[in-house]
Protein backbone atom coordinates (compact mmCIF):
# COMPACT_ATOMS: atom_id res chain seq x y z
CA UNK A 1 0.00 0.00 0.00
CA UNK A 2 1.78 3.56 -1.07
CA UNK A 3 2.15 6.01 1.22
CA UNK A 4 3.04 9.47 0.94
CA UNK A 5 1.79 12.66 -1.29
CA UNK A 6 0.72 11.23 -4.88
CA UNK A 7 0.72 12.89 -7.78
CA UNK A 8 -2.11 12.37 -10.43
CA UNK A 9 -1.28 13.61 -14.08
CA UNK A 10 -4.04 14.54 -16.79
CA UNK A 11 -4.14 15.47 -20.11
CA UNK A 12 -6.10 19.38 -20.14
CA UNK A 13 -6.73 19.61 -23.67
CA UNK A 14 -8.06 15.64 -23.63
CA UNK A 15 -10.58 16.96 -20.29
CA UNK A 16 -11.10 19.81 -22.18
CA UNK A 17 -12.42 18.21 -25.44
CA UNK A 18 -14.60 15.84 -23.20
CA UNK A 19 -15.71 18.54 -21.02
CA UNK A 20 -17.14 21.48 -23.22
CA UNK A 21 -19.45 19.21 -25.68
CA UNK A 22 -21.25 18.50 -22.13
CA UNK A 23 -22.08 22.12 -21.17
CA UNK A 24 -22.31 24.09 -24.24
CA UNK A 25 -25.60 23.85 -25.85
CA UNK A 26 -25.85 21.45 -28.99
CA UNK A 27 -28.80 23.57 -30.75
CA UNK A 28 -31.11 20.79 -31.60
CA UNK A 29 -33.78 19.73 -29.11
CA UNK A 30 -36.34 17.30 -28.53
CA UNK A 31 -40.05 18.41 -27.77
CA UNK A 32 -41.35 16.13 -25.25
CA UNK A 33 -45.59 15.21 -25.35
CA UNK A 34 -46.70 15.30 -21.69
CA UNK A 35 -49.35 12.21 -21.13
CA UNK A 36 -51.27 12.69 -18.70
CA UNK A 37 -51.39 8.11 -18.27
CA UNK A 38 -53.11 8.06 -15.64
CA UNK A 39 -56.45 5.96 -15.86
CA UNK A 40 -59.29 7.88 -14.44
CA UNK A 41 -61.11 4.15 -13.49
CA UNK A 42 -58.24 3.49 -11.38
CA UNK A 43 -57.74 7.13 -9.50
CA UNK A 44 -61.33 6.52 -8.42
CA UNK A 45 -61.37 5.28 -4.37
CA UNK A 46 -61.57 0.93 -4.77
CA UNK A 47 -64.36 -0.94 -4.01
CA UNK A 48 -64.68 -4.38 -3.06
CA UNK A 49 -65.74 -7.12 -5.53
CA UNK A 50 -68.60 -8.17 -3.96
CA UNK A 51 -70.75 -7.26 -0.70
CA UNK A 52 -69.21 -7.08 1.96
CA UNK A 53 -70.72 -6.99 6.12
CA UNK A 54 -69.34 -4.96 8.90
CA UNK A 55 -68.23 -7.11 11.68
CA UNK A 56 -67.67 -5.98 14.91
CA UNK A 57 -64.27 -6.81 16.67
CA UNK A 58 -65.39 -5.90 20.27
CA UNK A 59 -68.86 -5.87 21.33
CA UNK A 60 -68.34 -3.29 23.82
CA UNK A 61 -66.78 -0.60 21.23
CA UNK A 62 -68.98 -1.12 18.27
CA UNK A 63 -66.94 1.44 16.28
CA UNK A 64 -64.31 -1.11 15.85
CA UNK A 65 -65.22 -3.28 12.77
CA UNK A 66 -64.03 -4.93 9.86
CA UNK A 67 -65.54 -5.88 6.80
CA UNK A 68 -65.64 -9.12 5.41
CA UNK A 69 -67.22 -10.73 2.54
CA UNK A 70 -70.93 -10.83 2.73
CA UNK A 71 -70.72 -14.40 0.56
CA UNK A 72 -68.66 -16.30 3.01
CA UNK A 73 -70.74 -18.49 5.09
CA UNK A 74 -70.74 -20.85 7.45
CA UNK A 75 -67.83 -22.22 9.11
CA UNK A 76 -65.34 -20.69 6.99
CA UNK A 77 -67.14 -16.96 8.20
CA UNK A 78 -67.29 -18.01 11.82
CA UNK A 79 -63.72 -18.81 12.00
CA UNK A 80 -63.12 -15.84 10.56
CA UNK A 81 -64.64 -13.91 12.56
CA UNK A 82 -62.58 -15.71 15.61
CA UNK A 83 -59.27 -15.58 14.11
CA UNK A 84 -59.77 -11.66 13.77
CA UNK A 85 -61.29 -11.19 17.14
CA UNK A 86 -58.34 -12.97 18.80
CA UNK A 87 -55.91 -11.12 17.09
CA UNK A 88 -57.86 -7.82 17.60
CA UNK A 89 -54.87 -5.86 19.57
CA UNK A 90 -53.34 -5.77 16.25
CA UNK A 91 -55.36 -3.64 14.63
CA UNK A 92 -54.28 -0.08 14.85
CA UNK A 93 -57.30 2.22 15.12
CA UNK A 94 -55.56 5.26 16.00
CA UNK A 95 -51.33 6.87 16.46
CA UNK A 96 -51.46 5.71 20.05
CA UNK A 97 -52.08 2.50 19.30
CA UNK A 98 -48.44 2.08 17.49
CA UNK A 99 -46.24 2.84 20.14
CA UNK A 100 -42.54 2.55 19.19
CA UNK A 101 -43.39 4.24 15.70
CA UNK A 102 -42.26 7.88 15.23
CA UNK A 103 -44.89 10.30 13.88
CA UNK A 104 -42.45 11.62 11.45
CA UNK A 105 -42.76 8.05 9.89
CA UNK A 106 -46.61 7.13 10.03
CA UNK A 107 -47.87 11.03 9.56
CA UNK A 108 -47.95 12.01 5.98
CA UNK A 109 -48.50 16.22 5.53
CA UNK A 110 -49.77 17.50 2.31
CA UNK A 111 -48.23 21.05 1.67
CA UNK A 112 -50.84 23.07 -0.08
CA UNK A 113 -50.54 26.71 -1.37
CA UNK A 114 -53.56 28.05 0.61
CA UNK A 115 -53.05 31.35 -1.58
Amino acid sequence: MPYGVGEVLGDQVTGRTCYMPQIVPSGSAQTVEELDHRDEAILQQAQPGEATDLVPLDPGEPDKCVQVGGSLTGQLRDELIAFLRMNADLFAWTPADMPGILAGVMVHKLGLNTD
